[in-house]
Order: structure tokens, then sequence, then C-alpha cells
């Protein structure tokens, strides 16, 4: 069974929450799609120029404390490219898996702390939001420097200053 879930709630148009007390050992499946108003503010957060489409699929289900998340998240994006600095597409279809544990408060990292990576990620409410979940996988499958293929880089028609310390040591020699 496949439940999707509708934004209730118009002032952040992205918001997917699952109580947690209804996750059980038996997965459950759940499927987001973000609608249009709510793209322009997940562009934003990205740091993208236009959000075209993001869809998400999960299955959920837990075992003991720890809640089992597994899914899969499809984005169309416009993105600048890192060289010619042009707006370029790009597309994100990514499979992800990861593990979340409820707890009452989160730990003070403040000082020096051995983390576990291996540990699940600590989730402090009665709810997870899938909306959220699905946009942190979009910026993990994100391409950190996107070139668009053929892009030639941006040419920079002004002199660059020498950076070299001993260009500095010249103009004062030539006083």
């Amino acid at each position: 069974m496949t439940d999707h879930i509708e934004s209730e709630k118009p002032d952040n148009g992205y918001e997917k929450p699952v109580r947690i007390e209804d996750i059980s050992s038996r997965p459950k499946s759940y499927k987001v799609t973000f609608p249009a108003n709510a793209l322009e503010k997940v562009a934003r957060r990205l740091e993208a120029e236009a959000v075209r489409s993001i869809e998400a699929s999960f299955e959920i289900s837990r075992s003991g404390p720890v809640i089992l998340v597994e899914g899969h998240v499809t984005a169309e994006l416009v993105r600048t490219c890192v060289s010619s600095l042009e707006p370029m597409d790009e597309s994100i279809d990514d499979d992800f898996s990861f593990e979340l544990e409820q707890v009452d408060e989160l730990p003070d990292l403040s000082g020096e702390v051995e983390i576990d990576i291996e540990a699940p990620e600590p989730i402090i409410g009665d709810t997870i939001d899938l909306a959220e979940q699905a946009i942190q996988q979009v910026s993990l499958a994100m391409e950190p420097f996107p070139r668009k293929e053929g892009a030639e880089p941006v040419k920079d028609e002004a002199e660059q200053p020498s950076l070299s310390p001993f260009a500095a040591l010249k103009s004062l020699k030539q006083d």
C-alpha cells in the first residue's frame, strides 16, 4: 500500500510529515511529489536557478528503536555551470538508504566528540518530514561543481595582477 502525502501547510509548501508512532516493523511505502508552488522555495534552498520537479518514493520500517528508510529520488534542476556561468540542466536519479533514531535531545557537540558514522541519525520530535528528507537526498546527489558539456571557462578581459610576492618588491625597486 502506498500513501501519497499531500501538503496541508500552504505557508511552507513542502512539509510531508509521517508520525513515528505509525511506523512498524512491516515496511510502508510513501510517495512525495512537490507541488509547483514549493519548487521556488526549494530552488533557493538548494542554491539552484530553478527546480522543475522533485519526486521521491520511500519505504519505511522499524527495527527496535531504529527507523529504516530506503527510497528513490528524481529531480530536474537548472544550475549554473561553474566554468561558463551559463544555466544548465541537471537530472537527479538516485537511490538512498539511511537510518534514524528518535531521541529526546540532540547530543552536545560543543567539545571534542567522537562520532560514529555508522550510527543512526538522531531525530527529535514525533514526526519525520519526508519532504525534508527528499530535499536532503537531492542535495547529496547534486553535482558539487556542475559543468556544462563542452563549456569553456569565462575569460576575464581585465589584466590580472601578478600574485607573486616578488612583484611587489619589483615595483618598489623601480621607484
